[in-house]
């Protein structure tokens, strides 16, 4: 068993409802926390999660399927395809792939409400010792 601890970088901003692994792929149900107060900053009138909140999100939860630490290194693509309005979509799947070469991790992720992609992810992280 792993000593890993997840410290969530924004307070309340997610729950993880569910998590399992689907062939290779590790899954996550997340629901947002409209509450939260990032949103009193973007924006308090019209709240839409930040982008670097939810690709902090997919960094923790890569983290809980590795069970280490990740720094991102390189971001190769991201793609932001729908607004996430915490409002009108409080639950979404976070579907992960990885892979490893040397102290490097690849992820591949995606955002995924109601069967429409909002956010596509492939990055390099380190693995932190």
């Amino acid at each position: 068993m792993s000593d890993f601890k997840l410290i969530p970088l924004v307070k309340d901003y997610y729950t993880i409802t569910r998590q399992y692994k689907e062939g290779e792929s590790y899954v996550f149900e997340v629901d947002l926390n409209e509450k939260c107060a990032v949103y009193q900053g973007h924006f308090p009138e019209e709240p839409i999660a930040p982008g670097v909140c939810n690709i902090q999100l997919i960094k923790e939860c890569a983290e809980i399927a590795i069970q280490q630490k990740l720094q991102l290194q390189v971001l190769q693509r991201c793609r932001f395809l729908k607004l996430i309005i915490p409002q009108e979509n409080k639950s979404f799947m976070i579907k992960i792939n990885v892979g490893f070469s040397e102290e490097k991790c690849m992820v591949f992720a995606q955002v995924i409400a109601e069967q429409e992609i909002y956010l596509d992810l492939k990055g390099i992280f380190l693995v932190c010792k």
